[in-house]
């Protein structure tokens, strides 16, 4: 197990802005990141990706700081928790655990033990990496079945849990096809998803609802439609006739 904690910021100072720890940035999680948006942590933001056959990494963006501390302008301090060298039910496990207790996940996650605040940040990776290994501990073995194709399951701003998502990544495999395989996110735009996901939630007002995802393997050229073909080969045709007729004479 490998573990990352980003976004916390190098120093507070008086009178000047929070800064964040953009320069640390693990392997592996631009694709996760890019999934997300400025509004992500306002209800769940989660990533699960395939790294290789067998290896996931889980991706929690924004989870507050237990500590309350704010920077100058009076925003929360927020830390990115990124876990890597999963198995798949570790990885299914981890992500159910934040589903449902997100709150439990962010005491533990963010709590002043794993990250200190002062004059500058630190870190206790072994108090994170401990932390981790507890929300893992002790949970029912998940079922084996086969991944099941992708699907976009929606939900109302209110965040309500849709339990047969829940049930879906307690029952059936992740797929292993090295990619994003479960984004949770409020207003996912869809134009980012490829298509092979195993599973997106996305927060909207527009109520719930839920549709397969469209695998994309690049987007279809667009045609014209034939009445309109027809119409400039004819026009064509002309402009060509009457031209030699007015060369002819």
């Amino acid at each position: 197990m490998k573990i990352s904690i980003i976004s916390a910021g190098k120093s507070i100072t008086n009178g000047r802005d929070y800064h964040w720890n953009d320069d640390i940035i693990p392997v592996g999680i631009q694709p996760m990141q890019a999934v997300l948006n400025e509004q992500s942590g306002k209800y769940y933001s989660l990533v699960i990706a395939a790294d290789a056959p067998g290896s996931y990494s889980v991706f929690m963006a924004r989870l507050p700081l237990v500590s309350g501390d704010r920077d100058d302008l009076g925003r929360p301090l927020c830390a990115g928790i990124l876990v890597q060298e999963l198995n798949n039910s570790e990885a299914r496990q981890l992500a159910i655990e934040y589903m449902q207790n997100r709150e439990l996940v962010r005491q533990m996650l963010c709590s002043p033990a794993v990250i200190q605040t002062g004059a500058d940040f630190s870190v206790n990776l072994a108090a994170a990496q401990a932390a981790v290994c507890e929300l893992l501990k002790g949970a029912a073995p998940l079922g084996q079945q086969a991944p099941l194709p992708g699907e976009v399951w929606g939900e109302s701003f209110t965040g309500e849990l849709t339990p047969a998502l829940i049930q879906r990544l307690t029952d059936h495999r992740l797929s292993e096809r090295p990619a994003n395989r479960v984004i949770l996110c409020y207003f996912t735009d869809t134009e980012k998803l490829t298509g092979d996901e195993d599973l997106v939630l996305h927060y909207s007002t527009l109520g719930t609802y839920t549709k397969p995802l469209t695998r994309r393997r690049g987007k279809p050229k667009k045609q014209l439609p034939v009445g309109v073909i027809a119409f400039v080969v004819a026009a064509l045709l002309s402009f060509l006739f009457l031209s030699g007729n007015g060369r002819k004479h």
